[in-house]
């Protein structure tokens, strides 16, 4: 069920994709596979995001982390989505203190890159450029290690931070 949530949410069917995750996560829920339901929370606090519902995605991704704790391979990765709804939800502190909890967890690849680039995004945001550099250039090393291709979501995430940062060091010395 899960799978077609992800299949619908691919084609743009938002309602469809909803109830097949919602499912997929009341039954992981009714049968105490956390792991599972992690996942499948992860992917509606993904959907409430895209359809413009931050409060409902910090809710949906504050149930994920609790469901993924003890996982060690899920913690960070699902720290960086409670990131994105808290920022979505202009909830800057609770951004920060997630980041923070997540880069407490040993993470690495795709998960190590997302919160770099997360971690520069929110320094950007807080005028703190030359920090902002320094977390671009992890993530640029990270990308390397991966072997990310330049087309990659990766890389495109990467360039994004590197304009924003660029834009930010501009609009100050102006």
């Amino acid at each position: 069920l899960g799978n077609m949530g992800d299949i619908h949410v691919k084609a743009g069917r938002a309602d469809a994709a909803r109830e097949c995750l919602e499912s997929a996560l009341r039954i992981h829920r009714e049968t105490g596979y956390r792991y599972g339901a992690a996942h499948w929370l992860a992917a509606l606090t993904d959907l409430a995001l895209d359809e413009g519902r931050p409060q409902e995605a910090v809710s949906l991704a504050e149930q994920c982390l609790e469901a993924a704790a003890g996982y060690a391979d899920l913690e960070p990765r699902f720290a960086a989505t409670l990131v994105r709804a808290r920022l979505a939800a202009g909830d800057r502190a609770g951004a920060w203190s997630a980041l923070e909890a997540g880069e407490a967890f040993p993470s690495a690849g795709a998960t190590r890159l997302s919160l770099r680039c997360l971690r520069g995004r929110l320094l950007v945001e807080d005028g703190r450029i030359e920090e902002a550099r320094h977390a671009l250039a992890d993530a640029e090393e990270v990308l390397r290690e991966i072997g990310a291709p330049p087309e990659s979501g990766f890389a495109k995430t990467i360039e994004s931070l590197r304009g924003e940062i660029d834009e930010a060091g501009d609009s100050r010395r102006g």
